[in-house]
């Protein structure tokens, strides 16, 4: 079954089956990757600060050193700001695709070919998205996949390495096999979503926390990151990615379906604006753009009901962990400006219709009675 899966994204991604490599998790391809392209402890990795904290946690994790940039309004690294903080020590560029929207990996490809930099095309929310017609995720030395939560194509978690260009990558053990690793798999999988079931709503139960926590900065200071090197796709989890790559053209026709309905929706809302999508484009997540003074409570309206929404990232320069971990080389007015509007809801291609009808309905009685200037 993992010979098929490689088979599957191989045909996707248009690469050689041996160019895949299977991990553990996105996160730990991205560690693989860099660790290849490392020459000394001086070595210093571009990366957007609009991201997941996990690509800077890679970044440390292959002992280089991070060097934070803006983006532009799309969330993604900006290339033109790349250029203006590069120094002798840079080495690679890592392209993140923020809420599924390709970064300009044309420009991108085009500075590190001109300075002699590795590009890292960190494909993990556009996996079946294309650029210029190109599958995003082959632009660079390396292409990073994950099949996580929330993912384009979820397995239940693992992730792949996509040699394009780079040294060659090998993990760090064969992934387990037969029936009794799967089921295992199974099993393991089962005993944690029970319990962390339980753990979650405990507090509330006993009293001791009326509300759960949603406080993002809080949490992302005390996260603990772990980083496992190892070769990990067991026969269940690529029997899920051969199921959610053959679901893939549907999920995305479905999408466009959904999308086309918000867009509607959100047209003319005085508090809510729609993001600019290319004919087609399809997303990972739909962040939506609105006053910062009214993100919270427009997001408590759709809780009410029953829409589960999130502002997904917020800025890695801000995270105090990492004060010291990142090299300083100006400010990020980009990050600044996009984060406190950006409001992220569900509508991927896998949401029935009753669902985006509830989250339309939520969207259409938010805030109808204010209006908001956009500066």
């Amino acid at each position: 079954m993992t010979k098929q899966a490689g088979l599957r994204l191989a045909e996707l991604l248009s690469v050689a089956e041996q160019d895949i490599v299977f991990t553990d998790s996105g996160a730990a391809a991205l560690t693989l990757a860099l660790r290849a392209v490392r020459r000394t402890a001086d070595d210093e990795v571009l990366l957007p600060t609009f991201a997941c904290p996990r690509i800077l946690d890679a970044v440390q994790a292959a002992d280089l050193t991070p060097v934070l940039c803006d983006v532009d309004d799309t969330g993604n690294i900006d290339a033109e700001d790349v250029r203006a903080r590069l120094s002798t020590c840079s080495r690679a560029v890592i392209a993140g695709h923020t809420f599924g929207l390709p970064a300009d990996l044309g420009a991108l490809r085009d500075l590190c070919a001109e300075t002699g930099l590795h590009l890292i095309d960190d494909a993990a929310q556009t996996l079946g998205t294309s650029f210029q017609g190109k599958p995003v995720g082959t632009w660079g030395s390396y292409g990073i996949l994950s099949f996580g939560r929330h993912k384009p194509v979820f397995a239940g978690g693992g992730g792949a390495l996509v040699r394009t260009g780079g040294p060659t990558v090998t993990a760090g053990r064969t992934a387990p096999t037969g029936w009794a690793a799967g089921a295992g798999s199974v099993a393991r999988a089962c005993f944690l979503d029970a319990l962390r079931s339980v753990s979650s709503s405990l507090p509330v139960r006993l009293g001791l926390q009326p509300v759960p926590s949603g406080d993002v900065p809080a949490v992302m200071e005390r996260a603990v990151t772990r980083m496992d090197l190892h070769a990990s796709l067991p026969w269940v989890g690529a029997a899920f990615l051969v199921d959610q790559l053959t679901r893939l053209d549907r999920y995305q026709r479905r999408q466009q379906r959904h999308l086309a309905r918000v867009r509607t929706a959100v047209e003319g809302h005085p508090e809510l604006r729609f993001p600019a999508l290319a004919t087609r484009q399809a997303v990972n997540f739909l962040a939506l753009h609105c006053s910062p003074q009214r993100r919270h409570n427009i997001a408590a309206h759709l809780s009410r009901a029953g829409v589960e929404t999130t502002w997904l990232y917020y800025p890695l320069h801000r995270v105090r962990r990492y004060t010291h971990a990142w090299v300083n080389r100006g400010s990020f007015p980009g990050a600044e400006n996009l984060w406190p509007r950006t409001l992220c809801v569900p509508c991927r291609g896998w949401h029935s219709d009753a669902q985006i009808d509830r989250l339309i309905d939520g969207l259409t009685t938010a805030g109808t009675r204010r209006s908001v200037t956009y500066g």
